[in-house]
């Protein structure tokens, strides 16, 4: 009797570096079936056609993150101590993934195949994770209170900006600890600050 395989995993891994290195038209089923060893047909078995092989790279991604954000958020810890652990999580995945991250940023400035019903409900899985921490966070007194979705999605613009431009030497711990110095302090001045919220109550 004869094992069916599921190729799936190695299907996703090795289309994730083609998309990543290639514009969306240049990447071919044929090279990712070549370099997976496998016929094409049985790409076809997992994916009808380029878009939904490319949209399940992309939600696989979102999955394993989600996944890692979850962890970290269950630890029990104070709500920054928690935030600083989930965008370490995020850090490591990326490190880990990077090809799966670079295929989402790439398409995501042509603002096309990445706008698709499922990967936006991913990304609110996403937000509303580090939203929740936010929230618990203001119910214990630690963070201010400011609209836990917004300020969750201004985390997430961060550190995406951190991974994209950030020093690739750091570590996901010390980016982590710099995102969040910068989210929760600023860069304002303890006295700017202080003179600045006089002015907002008067």
């Amino acid at each position: 009797m004869r094992i069916a395989v599921d190729h799936s995993p190695a299907i996703l891994k090795t289309a994730a570096r083609y998309f990543a290195r290639k514009p969306f038209h240049e990447v071919h089923m044929d090279d990712v079936a070549d370099a997976c060893g496998i016929a094409k047909g049985t790409i076809y078995r997992h994916y009808p056609n380029k878009e939904a092989l490319f949209l399940a790279i992309t939600l696989d991604w979102m999955d394993r993150l989600a996944e890692q954000l979850h962890k970290a958020a269950r630890k029990p810890r104070g709500a920054v101590e928690r935030l600083e652990a989930m965008v370490a999580s995020v850090a490591e995945q990326y490190r880990k993934q990077r090809d799966f991250f670079e295929v989402m940023q790439r398409e995501e400035l042509n603002g096309g195949r990445s706008v698709h019903p499922e990967r936006m409900h991913k990304r609110e899985i996403l937000r509303d994770a580090f939203a929740g921490v936010i929230r618990e966070g203001q119910r214990a007194g630690e963070l201010r209170r400011f609209d836990p979705t917004v300020a969750a999605d201004l985390l997430l613009g961060m550190i995406r900006s951190q991974l994209r431009f950030g020093d690739p030497k750091q570590s996901p711990e010390a980016l982590a600890s710099r995102v969040l110095d910068a989210y929760l302090n600023g860069l304002a001045s303890r006295r700017r600050r202080t003179s600045h919220q006089g002015d907002a109550r008067a």
